[in-house]
């Protein structure tokens, strides 16, 4: 256990620090500012990282560091995921979406999206989504790549 919130000070004092030195600068540039993963992957997937703690400890430390304005969550069937993910079992990607599911219930600046689209249908509903937009007015891309 003590390794395990040794790891979540250090990890938290990283968020912390990242958040003040670059996010909040940025932030108040009026940038904005996209990262994949966040604290959010301990509740999920704890042991990648090495941690034992419980999640009463995860919701603690998570209260204490500063939260995304928006997180998007992309979820997909477990067999669309395999095909990109060999690493996973079916199992284990079907046992990550109800994590995800179930976390996001708890925060509010979670969004489930639907990632079985294609990746420019799930890229545009975020897009939309981060500016509240209409699906009419949402930007498109004219790149081929």
């Amino acid at each position: 256990f003590l390794p395990s919130l040794m790891r979540l000070m250090y990890y938290g004092i990283d968020y912390t620090m990242g958040y003040w030195l670059r996010i909040h600068r940025e932030k108040s540039r009026g940038s904005i500012v996209m990262c994949d993963r966040y604290f959010y992957d301990y509740f999920v997937d704890p042991g990648s990282k090495r941690i034992t703690a419980p999640r009463w400890v995860l919701r603690a430390f998570c209260a204490l560091y500063p939260s995304p304005q928006r997180s998007f969550i992309l979820k997909a069937d477990p067999n669309h995921v395999r095909a990109r993910r060999s690493d996973l079992t079916l199992a284990e990607i079907a046992r990550q979406n109800e994590a995800f599911r179930a976390i996001a219930r708890h925060y509010p600046e979670l969004e489930l999206v639907d990632a079985n689209q294609t990746s420019d249908i799930t890229a545009d509903h975020i897009i939309r989504r981060l500016f509240d937009m209409p699906p009419s007015t949402a930007p498109t891309s004219t790149c081929n790549d």
